[in-house]
């Protein structure tokens, strides 16, 4: 069947717009008048962008077209406009760039970058009117103070010291305006004694007061663990789980080996909450899923460049860690082994004499091995094993993992955010934790669980901002960002829409939160005009829960699919919209009831589409447009079997009835279509006749 846009002559044409132009309006003199001003004054301000764009660009004009863009909410176009500007040398004019700047990135969903540039502009002694700007920023200082974490998380879990160095110079930056701007806060002392704090060498002890105590025979436990897992024995891994004193401690690490074997998914976290241990919960929701570095290749031992090495790795399969030290020196002790190959044998034998918790062979394979090029198993067996931090076992240029070994190593009973949180197994009330956050703002797990609680209490737009700029990987933090793209498309807001829903990831979402995202997806795709992605949304969220989708929404799902040759699927959506035509308006039944016809009439079944038509046009008179093109394509089809008295009949109740010319024109131009078929049709002879009267065939016997 034709596209239903080449099927269906359009019968409607828009009515002509009378509208104002602006050459009704006061005309600039020749003498003196500019042309940009007036634009302005009558609001054309994209016509006022181009004229703008064809000055010469100086730091004025820029700095003119940058706020325009601004108020025409295209944020983009800005700060590509601002950053491409080089540096003014008017300290004046680069303040009010660099301020502007981010106001550009905020706009465009950027707000460490918008911080970042206010910062520059501001500098270290802000004046009144810097301080007072601040202020009165949207969701200020909570959102200021959100930045802050984000760069100090950032820069606890990296290694290299020249970029925390960098970092540093910039948190200090920031308290010291926020300190200037909301001297009140209390945040700041506590950001203080936290910039202030060293990252020693060693890892400390960090047990719960109330809660769970990570025994030293567990640390050992996990470290025989973190060995099975660098050999890839996901099985032996498991079973020295059983030696863990807490049921919670063994679904912990159960969940970290099946992340590394399957990946990340969304665990059943139900039993750390009702427990109290929200940290835990907290981790696997968003934190561990953020990392990037849950990947059973980043922690199995890569296997060496051995040319018999299947036959020598079944038998290491089978060895004690003893045996296994013999068959592995054998092996290194070949004068055709490489460097390579030879670090990655001796990592083997790392991970057996761990198996085997041959200390001394442990420490003496350690100090022979490159630290960094460690698999992340082994590094943080031993972190674990000898109490050292992660961050010696990372070079500067690679601390790919870093920041997920810190927490792994809280999770071991360690403290590795010095004095920054509370212990990790520390038994917590929603309550509870909302107060132990409010003392300690930069436990980044201690964050997410107290937001989390809040979000599925209850829910508000200032949560969902927090949640999608600080845990956008959490489960929360996904639902957070589906509720903002789906109040921003219905405020029209179709590019913050966008924004938000680009990063959500839709494998945390199940239940409700899939739903809701199904369907701020979908009206995010019609709108933009991606009509076999909207179709594909759509469908899946019929399939999920139809209520979601509005009378409207399911038209246009049918439509879409009848466009696309689905015409089985359409009519399936139309039908069971059609058997609860109660709750809708006459106007809806008219659509449905046409579009039902026009999907029989596609199918073939031509005497179905013929009774849905004229039940339009019987039905609902009052609905002008669908009854008349009702009757249309009615006529059309009395004309395609050749019942043109009928089709007649009809198209002259479109020209009688139609207030448009458009509908008149079209039917009046296929009126004369039939009449001109039916003139040739009498003037051709009837079968068997000679032409002479009374010789033809009148009956057939």
């Amino acid at each position: 069947m034709a596209n239903l846009s080449r099927r269906i002559v359009p019968l409607v044409l828009a009515a002509a717009l009378a509208c104002p132009s602006l050459s009704s309006a006061a005309t600039p003199t020749a003498k003196g008048g500019d042309f940009a001003t007036w634009l302005e004054q009558h609001g054309a301000y994209d016509a006022l962008d181009i004229e703008l764009s064809e000055k010469p660009q100086t730091p004025e004009v820029i700095l003119e077209r940058a706020r325009l863009l601004l108020k025409l909410s295209r944020s983009e176009a800005a700060l590509g406009l601002l950053k491409g500007a080089a540096g003014f040398s008017s300290p004046s004019l680069e303040h009010e760039r660099l301020w502007l700047l981010g106001q550009a990135a905020r706009q465009s969903g950027r707000l460490p970058e918008a911080l970042a540039a206010w910062l520059t502009a501001i500098g270290p002694a802000p004046t009144r009117d810097d301080t007072a700007r601040l202020r009165e920023q949207p969701g200020f200082p909570e959102a200021y103070e959100d930045v802050c974490r984000i760069w100090l998380w950032e820069k606890e879990q990296t290694a290299d010291p020249d970029i925390a160095a960098a970092s540093s110079a910039r948190i200090k930056a920031a308290l010291d305006v926020g300190r200037a701007t909301w001297p009140a806060d209390l945040f700041w002392l506590e950001a203080d004694q936290v910039t202030r704090l060293k990252s020693g060498s060693a890892l400390t002890d960090a047990q719960a007061s109330h809660g769970l105590r990570v025994t030293d025979q567990d640390r050992e436990t996990l470290v025989r663990t973190l060995a099975h897992a660098a050999l890839g024995d996901w099985r032996g891994a498991r079973l020295e789980l059983d030696g863990l004193s807490q049921s919670l401690f063994k679904d912990y690490w159960n969940i970290f080996l099946g992340s590394l074997q399957s990946g990340v998914g969304v665990p059943d976290l139900s039993a750390f909450r009702s427990a109290g241990m929200l940290k835990a919960a907290a981790f696997w929701d968003g934190i561990a899923t953020a990392s990037g570095s849950l990947d059973a290749a980043f922690w199995k031992i890569h296997a060496p460049s051995l040319r018999d090495w299947n036959s020598v790795r079944t038998r290491l399969d089978l060895a004690t860690p003893a045996q296994a030290k013999e068959i592995l020196d054998k092996e290194l002790g070949s004068s055709q082994v490489d460097p390579l190959t030879a670090e990655r044998l001796q990592q083997f034998g790392l991970a057996f004499a761990l198996l085997g918790q041959e200390t001394a062979r442990v420490s003496a394979l350690a100090k022979e091995l490159a630290p960094s090029r460690l698999p992340l198993s082994l590094k943080l067996a031993l972190s674990i094993s000898r109490r050292e931090s992660p961050r010696g076992f990372f070079k500067d240029d690679d601390t790919a993992g870093f920041g997920l070994l810190r927490h792994l190593t809280e999770a071991a009973g360690f403290a590795a955010y010095g004095d920054t949180g509370i212990p990790f197994w520390t038994e917590l009330t929603p309550a509870g934790c909302l107060d132990a956050s409010a003392r300690h703002p930069f436990d980044q797990c201690l964050l997410l669980a107290a937001l989390t609680d809040s979000w599925d209490g209850s829910p508000s737009p200032a949560l969902a901002r927090r949640l999608g700029l600080l845990f956008p990987g959490s489960r929360a933090g996904a639902a957070a960002l589906v509720s903002l793209a789906a109040d921003a498309g219905k405020a029209g807001e179709i590019s913050t829409s966008a924004a938000y829903l680009g990063r959500v990831n839709p494998a945390l979402l199940s239940g409700k939160a899939r739903v809701d995202w199904l369907q701020a997806k979908g009206a995010l795709e019609i709108e933009l005009g991606r009509d076999d992605q909207a179709l594909a949304t759509y469908t899946e969220l019929y399939t999920t829960d139809r209520s979601r989708l509005s009378a409207p929404q399911r038209i246009k799902l049918a439509l879409l699919a009848e466009a696309r040759n689905k015409l089985d699927f359409s009519r399936v959506v139309l039908e069971d919209l059609w058997k609860d035509k109660n709750s809708l308006t006459t106007a809806e039944q008219a659509e449905t009831l046409f579009w039902l016809a026009e999907v029989a009439d596609g199918q073939g079944r031509t005497d179905e589409a013929l009774h849905d038509y004229l039940q339009v046009a019987w039905s609902y008179p009052q609905e002008n447009i669908w009854e008349l093109t009702a009757l249309y394509r009615a006529a059309q089809i009395y004309e395609r079997t050749d019942r043109l008295d009928l089709a007649r009949e009809l198209l002259g109740m479109v020209i009688k009835n139609s207030d448009r010319k458009s509908q008149r024109d079209q039917a009046e131009q296929l009126l004369q279509q039939i009449d001109a078929r039916s003139k040739a049709e009498k003037a051709r002879p009837a079968p068997g006749s000679t032409g002479a009267a009374g010789t033809g065939w009148t009956y057939p016997f």
